[in-house]
């Protein structure tokens, strides 16, 4: 499969008469690991027309020539709109990645599109180097093997006071994360009812959960495992967002989990590894 990480090289303002003027201040970056696509803003993106913008979308593109040219859309976030001198500030949102199915060296840009009476218009992009795919994967994309060690029986319930630390390895490819990425997300039990969730992305949000011990597979053979629901209410910017966690315990306090998360954007599955404190 396909990852990758790319730094900013630089910005290209392809304003228009009847678009919005932007303003790029610090790093926005991309990574793909299939089939996720990140995009992420570490400064600011700001509106410097005296008016609000149309809604706009990060649209990550593979050509075969510099951009602007014809190529392959690899993913797409809608962003919202920007009020007359307001900004977008440090984030880090993510979509489903399309990799196409080619082979050869592709320029990789981030264009920021907005849409205007007269459709999708590209206000800026940021181009960066060439990367390599090879029949629809990226080269250098590394695997993820599920661990190989016996389950073993799930904790029968969570109590206020447990400490759940789950720390992100792979897509449902089994395409492996850099480590960069590989966010770890502490969940602090606060009651039978209530999970404190905290990581790098969203911060610290509190969700109503409910812990099962259910029958399931984990490399082809029947198991007991811990199956973790946790509702989070909208939040911000930050969708409302149901998230089923199954835990293979493969120690007393720790195994391999499974995230299954699902919210206004669409849905997606990741594994892991987890520990219990």
């Amino acid at each position: 499969m396909k990852t990758l990480f790319c730094l900013l090289a630089m910005m290209v303002s392809l304003a228009r008469m009847d678009a919005t003027t932007l303003d790029l201040e610090g790093d926005l970056t991309w990574e793909v690991t299939e089939p996720r696509c990140t995009f992420k803003l570490d400064g600011y993106l700001q509106n410097n027309t005296g008016f609000g913008s149309g809604t706009l979308k990060l649209v990550l593109w593979a050509t075969q020539y510099q951009f602007p040219s014809a190529g392959y859309i690899v993913g797409e976030y809608t962003i919202g709109a920007i009020g007359a001198g307001s900004q977008f500030k440090d984030f880090t949102v993510k979509s489903t990645s399309h990799v196409p199915s080619v082979s050869g060296d592709f320029y990789f840009t981030i264009a920021i599109s907005e849409y205007t009476p007269t459709g999708w218009k590209n206000v800026l992009a940021v181009p960066y180097d060439k990367e390599s795919l090879l029949a629809g994967n990226f080269r250098d994309q590394l695997k993820w093997t599920l661990p190989k060690d016996p389950v073993t029986a799930p904790l029968a319930k969570l109590r206020a006071g447990d400490l759940l630390s789950l720390k992100l390895q792979a897509t449902d490819l089994k395409n492996l994360f850099p480590p960069d990425s590989q966010i770890k997300t502490t969940l602090d039990v606060q009651s039978k009812t209530k999970i404190n969730s905290k990581d790098s992305i969203n911060k610290k949000r509190t969700a109503s959960y409910k812990y099962s011990v259910i029958q399931t597979k984990y490399r082809n053979k029947k198991v007991s495992a811990g199956k973790l629901t946790l509702n989070y209410p909208e939040k911000g910017n930050t969708p409302k967002t149901s998230t089923v966690v199954t835990l293979y315990f493969q120690g007393p306090t720790s195994g391999t989990y499974k995230s299954v998360e699902k919210n206004s954007s669409g849905e997606e599955t990741t594994w892991g590894i987890f520990t219990l404190q």
